[in-house]
């Protein structure tokens, strides 16, 4: 069975954390920091045009923005 690597599999959560507003997303980019998991830094420069330190920056920017504390478990 063909899967795809942890490190991938983060790297394109991060993305879809930005792109969408899903508290599913919070959900598993926690539960990715808590197990170390490591991101793929090329798939994230590849899908945003942004190094991963630009994208990183983004993203933390725009979660206060984009999600309210008050429904942060809404379809969970």
């Amino acid at each position: 069975m063909n899967v795809m690597q942890k490190s991938s599999i983060f790297a394109n959560k991060l993305v879809a954390c930005y792109e969408r507003t899903e508290n599913r997303d919070l959900y598993d980019i926690y539960f990715f920091l808590q197990n170390n998991y490591n991101f793929n830094g090329k798939i994230i420069s590849e899908r945003t045009g942004l190094s991963s330190q630009d994208f990183l920056k983004n993203l933390i920017d725009s979660i206060p923005k984009r999600y309210n504390k008050s429904h942060i478990l809404h379809k969970l």
